[in-house]
């Protein structure tokens, strides 16, 4: 599948996004330990709340039963003074909030009630929630604290039963009937907001007090799945409210009464912590998100021109490199690298036009030389074989010229190393006496100064200093001054050689060098026939080597005045 290209602005957008998500990741971590940690806290003071409610109620409770312990023991009850046991009955109801005093005997006759003038008649208490209190207080001979019950002039009251023994029996049932406002005052006290729901529940499954919508629910039944998941000593839960509203509650069971004590907290303030950090995150997101895309397409915007500066440096072939630098290191290296690699292309393009240019000029040569030397190979030759022989020969040296500028890329050739190597073939290195400074030939005369020296070489073979076991051939060279012109002066002298005539006619060899050395490198060319062997001086100028290559126009043997058969 082939990856689709984007463009520089988008792949920073996708490079700010990918910084940016990661910190939502984190954020979202960091919001949720929060979370959990403020519920945990809201928890723990729901915990607390319900622990100090409930210890608040009993305290209450456990003052009103030290009163009425205190008001029983009273000398008026025993010696049987009602009435004035009435007064102070009626003095300690009137310091209990909305309380009412009765003095009731075992079998459930009122014989007063601090609500009422003593000895007004009284209806008969048949609440069986009250009379099941009588019996337990009767029964264990110690206060009780009843559940939500009827009293004698109101309904809906928790009644406080303390018995009265006189002479080891219990004569008269004392109850101190309290208002449920009292313990409502008290959940109310202990409220940590209005949204919180705060109640106590009897252990007959009433409610007792509320603090949500009192004056409705008081009195009745609570909820089957509030009492379902209430019957331990404490614990918490999440449910529903008789009003519908979902709840964490928390709830704690009173040693004292029995009674639960439940703190409930709707979810929605629960969770609010984490809807606050969720939309406090999207904020900073959004904002750092929407920060970083268009931070990162302006910023885009600088790092895009110097990548078309790149471009154009690549193609106009580097010719708008002074447009560089780009101020971006990596780009600068890779710009630096761009424009070094299209200047060695070039450099490169260039040298291979010059060589190709310039092998097709030497191709041209070459050519106009082998077919020179085949011909006049041809006039003078007397049979097929001479012919052959002195055509493999000369073709030969001009083979070793070519594959000593090989050797040296055709950038030239050392003068040493060329005669050694075209004299290779016609005797021992021992039998040759090189004298001479370091001279680098170029090219062009490299190829002729070769096919001269193999000249000479084959005509001392066949009849000079190196047909004869004891010859020796001497070439030395320098370059002196002649005539303010600087010239390379090569003299070839053969010594021990058979006798030579004084004189000898000029065969296709010597037509040979004096074209090479006179015509195409524009020197001069020196035969002496000594007795002991052919000396040759050629004296080439030093311009002339650096002049146009070697049989650039014409026939060198029509050059030299040579008659062609």
């Amino acid at each position: 599948m082939a990856t689709r290209s984007l463009s520089i602005r988008l792949h920073l957008a996708i490079y700010g996004a990918l910084i940016v998500l990661p910190l939502l990741a984190a954020g979202l971590v960091i919001a949720k330990l929060y979370v959990d940690q403020a519920r945990e806290t809201l928890t723990i003071q729901a915990q607390d709340i319900v622990a100090d409610a409930t210890s608040a109620i009993d305290q209450e409770l456990n003052r009103d039963r030290l009163a009425l312990q205190v008001l029983a023991s009273s000398e008026a009850l025993a010696e049987g003074k009602l009435e004035q046991f009435y007064l102070r009955a009626k003095a300690l109801s009137q310091s209990v909030t909305d309380s009412v005093i009765a003095l009731r005997r075992t079998d459930g006759e009122a014989i007063f009630v601090t609500s009422l003038s003593f000895g007004a008649p009284i209806p008969k208490m048949t609440d069986a929630g009250l009379r099941a209190a009588d019996r337990l207080a009767i029964e264990h001979r110690s206060p009780v604290i009843s559940d939500l019950v009827n009293g004698p002039v109101r309904p809906n009251v928790v009644a406080l039963e303390m018995p009265v023994v006189v002479d080891g029996k219990v004569d008269y049932l004392l109850t101190l009937a309290i208002s449920p406002r009292g313990v409502l005052d008290i959940l109310a006290t202990h409220l940590r907001g209005s949204k919180w729901l705060m109640g106590v529940i009897d252990n007959n499954d009433r409610i007792i007090a509320r603090s949500w919508d009192n004056e409705r629910y008081a009195g009745q039944k609570s909820s089957d799945e509030f009492i379902r998941n209430t019957q331990a000593k404490a614990g918490s839960f999440t449910g529903t409210t008789l009003e519908g509203v979902t709840v964490f509650n928390v709830y704690q069971r009173s040693e004292l009464s029995g009674w639960r004590i439940a703190a409930g907290i709707p979810l929605s303030e629960l969770e609010e912590p984490l809807y606050r950090s969720l939309l406090v995150l999207a904020i900073v997101t959004g904002v750092g998100l929407a920060a970083s895309l268009i931070l990162a397409f302006l910023y885009a915007r600088s790092l895009a021109r110097p990548l078309r500066q790149l471009r154009g440096v690549a193609e106009t072939g580097g010719s708008s490199a002074k447009t560089v630098p780009t101020g971006i290191a990596e780009l600068d290296g890779v710009t630096g690298t761009l424009i070094r690699s299209i200047i060695v292309l070039k450099d490169r393009d260039r040298t291979r036009a010059r060589t190709v240019k310039e092998l097709n000029h030497r191709m041209k040569n070459m050519l106009s030389i082998i077919q020179a030397i085949a011909t006049e190979t041809r006039r003078r030759a007397t049979s097929l074989e001479q012919f052959g022989k002195a055509f493999d020969g000369r073709l030969t040296a001009l083979a070793r010229s070519h594959e000593a500028l090989g050797d040296r890329e055709w950038h030239g050739g050392d003068l040493a190393a060329l005669i050694t190597q075209c004299c290779k073939p016609f005797g021992d290195e021992t039998r040759l006496d090189l004298q001479g400074p370091p001279i680098e030939l170029p090219p062009k005369a490299a190829i002729g100064i070769g096919m001269v020296i193999h000249e000479l070489a084959t005509n001392a073979a066949k009849y000079g200093a190196l047909s004869v076991p004891i010859g020796k051939v001497k070439v030395h060279w320098d370059m002196p001054d002649e005539d303010g012109l600087r010239i390379l002066r090569l003299q070839w002298q053969e010594q021990n050689g058979p006798p030579m005539p004084s004189a000898r006619k000029e065969g296709f060899g010597s037509v040979l060098l004096r074209s090479i050395i006179e015509h195409d490198l524009g020197g001069r060319l020196d035969f002496i026939f000594a007795r002991d062997g052919l000396l040759v001086i050629a004296c080439i100028p030093m311009t002339a080597l650096m002049g146009p290559s070697i049989v650039s126009q014409g026939d060198p043997f029509e050059a030299a005045g040579t008659e062609r058969g």
